[in-house]
């Protein structure tokens, strides 16, 4: 996660959306214009509640982005980014884990993190806490966009470097076909939030079209900041 005091905003990265890619040139770019931005330290998928409790007003006014991604795309991305022995067998067992991996719930409980839990979120309690979102699938735009909100003096541009881009092997490139309907289902459930924010669905793979969703959330940041000078206050008393 990044934070720019010069530019004012928090970058917050979900895992498996292209963010390590995406930290790489941002960081390199903040630091040519002399940006002393910060990579928050401790996992490197932080939530934004744990944000405002580090760092609360300093940053409560800043521009918060955060990028989401199809889920279903997403499941099957950490999937093999987990379990990167799979993409040696053929393509029918490869279906077989991957479905497995789902129904099973295993997806949900890996010690290294899902794609499902807090980290990296863009939501606290069932509200959105980030400004701008920006989807995977039009990433380089939704960067470029970012880049011109911002003021910054050149664009983000990842057209050169995708991270960990080998874990995924070229027949799964295709998210729809690992997946039955319990395993479809699975993850629609667990995804619920996501599709509803962002209009992923079967129709509509990449969501409702719009390259950067926004949300008005400065309040909702304040109200965490809130909440815990009173838990602080009464910790005190």
């Amino acid at each position: 996660m990044i934070i720019s005091h010069k530019f004012k905003f928090v970058f917050i990265r979900p895992m498996k959306v292209g963010g390590t890619s995406t930290e790489i040139k941002m960081l390199k770019l903040l630091r040519a214009v002399g940006d002393e931005s910060e990579i928050v330290s401790g996992p490197s998928h932080f939530n934004v509640a744990q944000v405002m409790k580090k760092y609360g007003k300093k940053v409560v006014d800043y521009r918060f982005y955060s990028v989401c991604r199809n889920p279903w795309d997403r499941a099957v991305s950490m999937f093999y980014h987990r379990n990167r022995a799979v993409a040696e067998l053929p393509m029918h067992e490869q279906e077989g884990r991957f479905r497995e991996w789902i129904t099973s719930g295993a997806f949900l409980f890996d010690e290294r993190g899902s794609i499902f839990d807090t980290i990296g979120s863009p939501f606290w309690r069932g509200m959105p806490i980030v400004d701008h979102v920006i989807r995977y699938e039009r990433l380089d735009e939704g960067l470029r966009k970012m880049s011109r909100q911002l003021g910054l003096p050149k664009k983000i541009d990842i057209t050169d470097i995708r991270q960990r881009s080998g874990d995924r092997p070229d027949a799964a490139r295709a998210f729809e076909p690992l997946f039955d309907k319990a395993s479809w289902d699975v993850i629609s459930i667990a995804a619920a939030q996501d599709r509803a924010a962002f209009g992923y669905s079967k129709t509509r793979p990449a969501g409702n079209g719009d390259v950067m969703i926004h949300f008005d959330s400065k309040l909702i940041r304040q109200n965490i900041v809130g909440e815990q000078l009173i838990v602080q206050a009464l910790g005190k008393g």
